[in-house]
């Protein structure tokens, strides 16, 4: 068998878990067989929903909750990005909590994990998620004045 595996676009299929996409190996005969699905982030997947809405309303113990959900199905990127969406939340559950240093530490591995990516990525706008988790962190612990970074996008919404 020669060694070809590729990502389609072709095989792609809309599902209540996301749009899932066919990795395929490539036999000597040119037979394609399926090796396994990736699943891609889709903000109108329910759990990815309910967990930007818990989000919003500052309860972020909860968008963790729902994202992970969704981060045990991924596969790289998409898994190291969702991981750090939910740092996010979970670094802003450790501010409502009081916990600046829990806040700082994990505003640190969100900002190391994003620098990996495009300006926007999975329909999110990274730019603007990097520049106000940036904000935070050189604010800490006194950033009263700052609004909790947004996930949003072009594809969020």
């Amino acid at each position: 068998m020669l060694f070809c595996m590729q990502q389609t676009l072709a095989g792609r299929s809309q599902e209540s878990s996301g749009v899932r996409l066919l990795l395929l190996f490539r036999t000597s005969a040119n037979r394609c067989l399926i090796l396994k699905e990736a699943m891609r982030i889709d903000w109108s997947d329910e759990r990815l929903i309910a967990g930007l809405k818990c989000y919003d309303a500052g309860e972020y113990f909860e968008a963790h909750e729902h994202w992970e959900l969704v981060w045990l199905e991924l596969d790289e990127p998409e898994k190291t990005f969702m991981q750090a969406l939910i740092q996010v939340a979970a670094a802003f559950e450790h501010w409502r909590r009081g916990e600046p240093e829990g806040t700082r530490s994990l505003l640190k591995r969100v900002v190391a994990r994003l620098e990996k990516y495009p300006a926007e990525f999975a329909g999110v706008d990274v730019e603007a998620l990097r520049r106000s988790t940036g904000e935070w962190l050189e604010g800490l612990p006194e950033v009263k004045e700052l609004a909790v970074p947004k996930i949003q996008g072009a594809g969020i919404g």
